[in-house]
């Protein structure tokens, strides 16, 4: 599939890619989704939903993450601090899934505020790379307003596993107690912890 359109299109066709981009993805066509994808990726500068869509794409339909991480770290490169800084929780989630904690975590940097997949990655992250230290001071005012249990169980998942990898083994059971249970098994059916 190719697609001629210059880096100057309006908003409209802009969007329209994004559409389109998740329209394949949410129909399970692949080829057509890495294509689309790789064209957005290639774009000087590429709309912050297109990108969003883009990483989501790569992250259902690529067989190994890893083999896009070039050209998703030269298209971060390209990106304006406002295009950056709009796409920075896609970022943070690519790289944190591909185990370059390293890079996943220059994106912590701007302030804002994180899905709870996001924080969840973020911790797993800093945890990866022994900064306990910034894992703690994130996720400590975390806990204090939790949106949703299914978000609450994320969360209180992710202190869990800062509380074990310190030593804290009584934190890290608190902590999964303090999680919704019908959520917590929610989240490990997520994980594939659990079969339902």
């Amino acid at each position: 599939m190719k697609n001629k359109r210059n880096d100057k299109c309006s908003r409209a066709c802009i969007s329209e890619d994004a559409a389109t981009l998740d329209g394949f993805t949410d129909m399970g066509m692949a080829d057509d989704a890495l294509s689309l994808s790789k064209m957005i990726l290639t774009r000087r500068s590429p709309a912050p939903a297109d990108v969003s869509a883009a990483l989501r794409a790569i992250g259902v339909h690529a067989r190994k993450m890893e083999t896009w991480k070039n050209r998703v770290v030269r298209m971060a490169d390209r990106l304006s601090k406002r295009t950056r800084h709009a796409v920075r929780e896609d970022l943070l989630i690519y790289f944190a899934a591909i185990d370059d904690h390293e890079r996943a975590v220059t994106f912590l940097s701007a302030p804002g505020r994180f899905s709870s997949q996001a924080l969840f990655l973020a911790v797993k992250s800093l945890v990866s790379l022994r900064r306990f230290e910034e894992a703690d001071a994130l996720t400590t005012p975390i806990m204090k307003g939790m949106p949703d249990p299914f978000s609450d169980a994320f969360r209180c998942e992710a202190v869990a596993t800062l509380s074990g990898i310190e030593g804290n083994h009584l934190g890290a059971l608190i902590s999964r107690i303090n999680a919704p249970i019908d959520e917590a098994i929610e989240l490990e059916i997520a994980q594939g912890i659990l079969v339902s």
